[in-house]
């Protein structure tokens, strides 16, 4: 199953936003595809040279998983990948947001999908 992968940037004024969007083929679930982008934005960020992150997501379910000391069997490399890019970090913190509070990533996802649809 193909899902997938987006993230968005909202820095401060000075700074300028950034985003991204991919589509991942062979993505077993959807929890794995909110995982891949959380993995995808930690190294978008690193690599432009953000030292400071507090990502957000609307998936209750990885928030969990990535906050939890026991790492879920399906997601453990992913979950392992996301634990090491966060202490490159100068600060790195998970929360989770509801989707009606999630504008910027939640409508890049939805013209990921529709490009995707009328391409």
């Amino acid at each position: 199953m193909g899902m997938w992968d987006n993230y968005a940037f909202r820095p401060p004024p000075a700074l300028t936003a950034s985003n991204g969007c991919k589509l991942q083929s062979g993505v077993a679930s959807v929890l794995m595809a909110e995982g891949l982008a959380v993995r995808e934005a930690l190294c978008h960020a690193l690599h432009i040279g953000i030292s400071k992150i507090w990502l957000r997501s609307d998936c209750l379910s990885l928030i969990n998983a990535i906050s939890s000391v026991t790492k879920l069997m399906d997601l453990y490399g992913v979950l392992s990948d996301i634990e090491r890019l966060s202490v490159s970090f100068d600060f790195c913190v998970f929360s989770f947001v509801a989707r009606e509070e999630n504008g910027p990533a939640d409508s890049l996802s939805k013209a990921c999908l529709y490009h995707a649809v009328t391409s």
